[in-house]
């Protein structure tokens, strides 16, 4: 029994020792670990190192009954709307008390949660107090951009130098703000943190403060108090109808947060090598989106109409044409997709969806020959899948509409 409080004692020791995260206030001893995840996640995929030791410390230190309390603070950057950052935060501290309590013996009844979403002001704190940030040319104009519009500049870092501030934020800055910070209290000492341990929303790895000159900026009044939302354009092509030798392309408009209008459009008036194989067509799909996000990204649902005119030849006896060439296919449907960032580039998408619809179709049939006759007139109706697509995005910016929801803090 001695021997294995001897070998408990050394591991606390030894790893408390390397730890570049234990803290020291006035009146507590503290140990402290930070967990970061990717964009829109609350899940710990890799631990990181610090997560890692930490553990080992609180088992140790459970067995040797000297925990106090745990606080952990799900920590969210500020782009994208509020409440959904709030809900995002509130999630990563849930899930990394989740995660303690399967890998250790921490009982979760000694377990604090709270939630912070970094404010735009947390983020230039961040820049000016971070040297390796502090030093790219973006800095500078990040944080003017910022001080100049305090409501919400999100907008206005997004165009600045065509999406250049942005693309540095996304990939560099914002990344430190997505976290979970796991910090133990031992020793029966006092549950409060000094103001220069932990800094809400500010970046927790102790860094060395420099004085830093800021510029003087005459303020800008804003027309409204309300964030401002920044409409989209979005032209599109569906890759896969390339190699069916349809060329295609797409125009879609945000309308409102959540919703927006698409309209593709399909033509091929191409054999396929030999006459009796063809698929000739020209295809309007107007289709009314909605996203769950405000700022019409991720997941989508629509609903569709469609007009199809078509000339088809399968290689079979008999070619398909819709009758007298002028009676095209109508119907509609339902689809289902997602829009996705394919680099830091916040215009550059790639975009996946699927659907089915009903389509009401009266066509000829003909010899699938050279002037082959005329055999046969049907209708019939046709349900199936009418829309998949995976087709590469372009966003432009398309003027700005006040009182909306898109952004930071409402």
């Amino acid at each position: 029994m001695k021997s294995s409080l001897l070998i408990a004692f050394a591991i606390i020791m030894i790893v408390g020792s390397v730890s570049p995260l234990r803290a020291q206030t006035a009146d507590s001893d503290t140990l402290q670990a930070v967990q970061y995840y990717g964009c829109s996640s609350a899940r710990i995929g890799a631990a990181s190192d610090e997560l890692k030791r930490i553990l080992l410390q609180l088992d140790s230190l459970q067995r040797l009954n000297r925990t106090d309390s745990l606080m952990i603070r799900g920590n969210a950057s500020p782009d994208g709307p509020f409440e959904l950052n709030d809900s995002l935060a509130k999630r990563r501290a849930a899930g990394m008390k989740d995660y303690i309590v399967a890998g250790t013996s921490i009982p979760d009844n000694i377990i604090d949660l709270s939630s912070y979403v970094s404010s735009w002001q947390d983020l230039s704190s961040l820049i000016s107090n971070n040297p390796s940030l502090n030093r790219s040319a973006n800095a500078i104009e990040a944080r003017r951009l910022i001080n100049v519009h305090r409501a919400n500049p999100s907008n206005s870092l997004r165009r600045a130098y065509g999406g250049r501030i942005w693309s540095w934020l996304a990939s560099d800055v914002f990344p430190l703000l997505r976290k979970s910070t796991v910090t133990v209290f031992y020793d029966g000492k006092s549950h409060v943190l000094s103001t220069d341990t932990v800094k809400q929303g500010v970046y927790l790895e102790e860094v060395p403060e420099q004085e830093v000159v800021e510029e003087i900026v005459e303020p800008v009044v804003e027309s409204d108090s309300q964030p401002d939302w920044q409409r989209h354009i979005y032209l599109k092509t569906n890759l896969p109808a390339w190699l069916c030798l349809w060329t295609n392309a797409a125009f879609e408009v945000d309308i409102a947060p959540h919703f927006s209008f698409a309209l593709p459009i399909y033509y091929s008036g191409f054999n396929y090598f030999k006459r009796t194989l063809k698929f000739r067509t020209f295809a309007l799909q107007p289709e009314f989106r909605w996203f769950p996000k405000a700022d019409n990204s991720g997941f989508f649902a629509g609903i569709h109409a469609g007009m199809v005119y078509y000339n088809i030849a399968l290689r079979g006896d008999l070619r398909y044409q819709d009758h007298d060439g002028n009676t095209p296919a109508f119907g509609g449907g339902v689809a289902i997709g997602y829009r996705f960032h394919i680099t830091a580039n916040p215009n550059l998408y790639m975009e996946a969806s699927v659907g089915g619809g009903i389509y009401k179709l009266h066509y000829d049939e003909f010899l699938n020959k050279h002037n082959g006759l005329k055999v046969g007139e049907r209708k019939r109706t046709f349900y199936g899948i009418d829309q998949a697509a995976f087709s590469f995005v372009y966003r432009f910016d398309c003027g700005r509409k006040s009182k909306a929801k898109k952004g930071g803090r409402p």
